[in-house]
């Protein structure tokens, strides 16, 4: 990424509209910088991995610092979800809904992961398997423990920590489920745990 591109981005990110304080008294409120794009732009820049798609990317990341900043009960509206797969998810929304500016469908997204997210600051965790490392929020790693315990996979006590009892856990859960075997909490694995399991 040149330097242009990165100042654009730093740039994004400190202007980054969050709607709670930005509205006036009839919710209105002005939107800044890449989320005035549609979602059929993004889609369009995204599959080109422009200048365009990282500066939306950015945006993004923009919102969600402003988001932590200004909500009710949250130092974290993203816990454990990283940059590409949140992208990921948008592009998902954005399928379904061209037409939609981003500001719209990222305050939608961000609305759905809205339940997931760490309401008070916790410590970092760095999960290590072989010459992989993951590294998490410890109230994160302590909820993958108890909906591995729920599952029947895992027996310790769910207290944020990573041990060989959590990574065989994660390794039974990820052979079960034809997940790559890392015994990691990756990314898949945990929207599988979290997420797609929760939904059932």
């Amino acid at each position: 990424m040149n330097k242009m591109k990165k100042t654009a981005l730093a740039l994004l990110i400190c202007t980054a509209p969050f709607a709670a304080l930005g509205a006036d008294k009839d919710g209105r409120f002005a939107i800044k910088g890449a989320g005035t794009a549609s979602c059929e732009r993004y889609l369009e820049e995204r599959g080109k991995r422009s200048e365009p798609y990282y500066l939306i990317a950015g945006w993004l990341n923009g919102y969600l610092t402003a988001a932590n900043q200004y909500a009710d009960e949250t130092y974290d509206l993203v816990a454990w979800q990283n940059s590409k797969l949140l992208n990921a998810l948008l592009e998902t929304h954005c399928k379904a809904n061209p037409k939609q500016q981003i500001h719209i469908a990222v305050r939608a997204m961000t609305e759905g992961l809205r339940a997931e997210r760490l309401r008070e600051m916790s410590m970092l965790v760095k999960a290590k398997s072989g010459e992989e490392e993951a590294l998490l929020y410890q109230e994160t790693l302590r909820r993958i423990q108890t909906k591995l315990a729920n599952l029947g996979f895992y027996t310790g006590a769910a207290d944020g920590q990573f041990g060989p009892g959590t990574r065989k856990a994660l390794e039974a859960f990820q052979t079960q489920h034809k997940l790559k075997v890392t015994g990691l909490p990756n990314q898949t694995t945990i929207y599988m745990l979290l997420i797609t399991l929760a939904k059932k």
